[in-house]
């Protein structure tokens, strides 16, 4: 953010909370969490990454899985939205600095398209809903959803119970060996990132694992 914003939220936080100060954390801490689960999620050898959203946890993704930040190394990875400004931020800041593979950004007019695109997926795949904001809570499939064999399907900000493209994975998860991730684990990393962003100081070994045992209390 500009020096000019950082004023503006800081006079807005002192009239309103009486605040003396504030920490300000953005798209780097969440480039950070968004690394560390799919370090925790992916294989190293999944072959296509399909992002559904184009808001900023859904740029973060990207970013880790195109520009080599993450240990999983997708042939492709696609990022599929409705967002005609998030997708052009995506071209401008990311599609610029693409290392390794492939990244596709795709203009959709709506959920059913990201059916589509899941069709065409090949096995070993990963899905990654990031789309509230766009649909509502987990409404990134159009209900028509089928999704490639063994492949993880996950989605970052909405709990099992809320998300559809999750309630639609596990209808198939035992003839199509899907592997099924809530927002848990994201949730859990965006703390961590963010306590690391305020205090100047990564975790590491045992620290990150005591954090995580403390923060999962309070994703739960």
């Amino acid at each position: 953010i500009t020096d000019a914003e950082r004023s503006a939220i800081l006079e807005f936080l002192q009239d309103e909370y009486n605040a003396r100060g504030a920490f300000i954390v953005g798209l780097a801490s969440r480039l950070r969490a968004a690394t560390a689960t799919l370090d925790r999620l992916l294989p190293k050898d999944t072959t296509e990454v399909l992002i559904l959203g184009a808001g900023l946890d859904a740029r973060a993704v990207a970013a880790a899985l195109s520009t080599g930040a993450c240990d999983a190394r997708p042939d492709k990875v696609t990022i599929a939205s409705t967002d005609a400004k998030g997708l052009a931020d995506v071209r401008q800041r990311i599609e610029t600095r693409v290392e390794q593979g492939s990244l596709e950004v795709r203009h959709v007019v709506g959920p059913a398209e990201h059916d589509r695109l899941l069709a065409l997926m090949p096995p070993r795949s990963a899905v990654i809903g990031a789309s509230v904001g766009e649909y509502g809570t987990g409404m990134a499939s159009a209900g028509a959803a089928l999704f490639p064999t063994g492949s993880i399907v996950c989605d970052l900000l909405s709990p099992a119970g809320k998300s559809r493209i999750l309630a639609e994975a596990v209808q198939q998860r035992g003839a199509a060996e899907l592997v099924i991730h809530d927002s848990r684990v994201y949730t859990i990393e965006r703390r961590i990132a963010i306590l690391e962003a305020m205090f100047g100081a990564d975790a590491i070994g045992a620290q990150r694992g005591a954090l995580r045992k403390a923060l999962k209390k309070y994703a739960d």
